[in-house]
């Protein structure tokens, strides 16, 4: 299945204009979330206080009780830390990409720009296996569905933009080495012609 190809962007912008504020906008998203996401770890694991009710026997004394508790608060904080972690992950890996998207845009660098339009095709897809899992209710589409849907419309469009650009520049770059192999054959096949020898015998 071809994926389809845009000839602009909304607005009339161009795909080099569409693709470098997408590529800014990324960045800047990234750093944003890494940023937010260190500082809920370190909320989390330092400031967080987890209070549980729990129901305990009653020939259990105090210290007993407070030791369980302790050891329940250590798993939940440790659990919630562990998320949050993975979550700072996957933020720094979405910077790392979008920053090489956008050196790749800027110096037109097809092999900058590809791991971005993976990523992008990857969470797409899960999107819409997403989407599709949650189904549809019997009053027809939920809350949460519609806005899945939303994310949903949204990244393919931009995924379309930047990859159209990506496809314009391989098109661009494809004609011009083509262009430079005429010019060499042409002037390799002059360089290897014999020069034409005078017939007058007197032109020495």
């Amino acid at each position: 299945m071809k994926i389809p190809q845009l000839k602009e962007t909304c607005g009339g912008f161009s795909l080099r204009t569409g693709s470098l504020f997408i590529s800014w906008l990324s960045v800047i998203l990234g750093v944003i979330s890494t940023a937010s996401s260190a500082v809920l770890i370190y909320y989390t694991y330092f400031l967080e206080n987890f209070n549980y009710s729990f129901d305990y026997d009653s020939y259990e004394s105090d210290s007993v009780m407070k030791a369980r508790q302790m050891e329940r608060i250590a798993y939940r904080r440790n659990e919630k830390t562990m998320e949050m972690g993975m979550y700072f992950i996957l933020f720094i890996i979405h910077g790392i990409i979008s920053l090489f998207l956008l050196i790749g845009i800027q110096k037109r660098k097809l092999r900058y720009m590809l791991p971005w339009i993976w990523a992008s095709g990857i969470a797409i897809v899960l999107y819409f296996l997403t989407v599709f899992n949650l189904g549809w209710n019997e009053r027809g589409i939920d809350r949460d569905n519609f806005r899945l849907i939303c994310v949903l419309a949204l990244h393919t469009y931009v995924f379309l933009i930047v990859y159209s650009y990506y496809k314009l520049l391989k098109m661009e770059r494809s004609s011009n080495n083509n262009l430079k192999e005429q010019v060499l054959t042409h002037e390799s096949i002059l360089a290897t012609d014999d020069p034409i020898k005078p017939t007058d015998p007197y032109i020495a």
